[in-house]
């Protein structure tokens, strides 16, 4: 059974996520104060976090920066009575995958929570093997042949995405929402070719004839899997 981690402090926030949760068959924990939650998303085996950010003792951006700092890269949707903009940016720097601003109605929660597990459960690459490509998301390296190859991890990320769907076109909009998810709408699809033509460069024998990852006319990319 899925299960999610509340942590917030307004007892009626609180109280309602519990039970719109488990009125979808989830299994939900909850937290009253920054402390207790901090060690609730630590230690527990959540699937994704719900995480307000003004919370007594330790506050939420604390808590999300100790769980990426920890390695732990469970989906976390933050809540906010803050509307600014720098709020937001802190907190999706700081490695939220989600930001819902208070109030907020419970469909609409609903909905990011759903969003958020599956991308979650979505099938991802950890190795990869094509001729002389080899791509290792786990130790977050690329190598063509012998050689390993200096690649960001947005480039490795398009590539894990394509390759996922290999032999498949997939549009340049589906590639922002895997790659960039809530970050997807401050970014462009051009934003997708720029990094699409530095990865041809780096792993195609010839990029301006690559065989890996092919272009589909009004579409977007295919990764074609070759042995040549």
């Amino acid at each position: 059974m899925t299960h999610i981690l509340i942590i917030e402090d307004e007892e009626n926030i609180r109280t309602g996520l519990k039970d719109l949760l488990e009125a979808e068959h989830y299994q939900v924990s909850a937290a009253e104060d920054g402390r207790t939650g901090l060690s609730l998303a630590l230690n527990s085996t959540a699937d994704l976090v719900i995480l307000d950010i003004m919370l007594p003792h330790v506050d939420g951006y604390e808590i999300l920066k100790a769980m990426r700092d920890a390695n732990l890269d469970t989906p976390v949707i933050l809540l906010s009575a803050k509307t600014q903009e720098l709020d937001k940016v802190l907190g999706f720097r700081l490695g939220a995958d989600d930001y819902v601003t208070k109030p907020f109605s419970s469909a609409e929660l609903l909905m990011r929570v759903k969003a958020r597990l599956k991308n979650q459960s979505q099938e991802t690459v950890e190795s990869f093997h094509c001729g002389e490509l080899m791509l290792d998301m786990v130790a977050s390296k690329l190598c063509v042949g012998d050689k390993e190859i200096r690649a960001t991890i947005k480039e490795k990320e398009i590539l894990s995405y394509l390759i996922q769907h290999a032999g498949k076109a997939v549009t340049r909009q589906q590639i922002l929402q895997e790659v960039w998810g809530s970050n997807a709408s401050s970014v462009t699809s051009r934003t997708v070719d720029t990094h699409i033509l530095t990865l041809r460069k780096k792993i195609e024998p010839d990029p301006k004839k690559p065989t890996f990852i092919v272009s589909v006319h009004n579409v977007g990319y295919r990764f074609e899997k070759t042995d040549s």
